[in-house]
C-alpha cells in the first residue's frame, strides 16, 4: 500500500470561527501549512493544538510581522483581524470587513488521486 500524502483541508467551524483552507483547495504546501501574518494595527495570535493544547501566543505590533511553519494540524486565534493582513499558504483566509476575535482551524489531510 502507497502511503498518502498530506495536503490541506478543513470545514467551516460555527460562527466566530473560519475553517481555512475550503475543502478541495489546492496548496503548494501538501506537507505543512505556511503562515505570514503582517501588523498595521497590534494583533494578538494564539496557536494550540486540535485537542486544545497550548503551542504559543504573542501580541504582533502594528508595523512588524511574523511567520510560522506547521507540519500538523493547529488552531490560531486572533484578536483585531481587522487590523492585520494575514496569508496561509499565499491565500488570505479571512473574510473581508472581519473585525471581531476569530479562529481559524488549520488542517492536514490525505490527499486524493485523481
Amino acid at each position: 500500500m502507497t502511503p498518502k500524502r498530506p495536503s490541506l483541508t478543513a470545514a467551516r467551524q460555527h460562527a466566530g470561527h473560519c475553517a481555512w483552507p475550503p475543502p478541495g483547495a489546492a496548496s503548494p504546501y501538501a506537507h505543512r501549512i505556511v503562515i505570514h501574518l503582517a501588523a498595521a494595527e497590534d494583533c494578538w495570535v494564539e496557536f494550540t493544538t486540535p485537542g486544545g493544547g497550548y503551542l504559543s501566543q504573542s501580541i504582533v505590533a502594528g508595523g512588524t510581522s511574523k511567520r510560522r511553519v506547521f507540519r500538523h494540524a493547529v488552531d490560531m486565534r486572533l484578536g483585531n483581524p481587522g487590523g492585520i493582513t494575514l496569508q496561509v499558504d499565499g491565500m488570505n483566509p479571512l473574510p473581508s470587513g472581519t473585525a471581531e476575535p476569530v479562529m481559524l482551524r488549520l488542517r492536514l489531510r490525505a490527499k486524493v488521486s485523481s
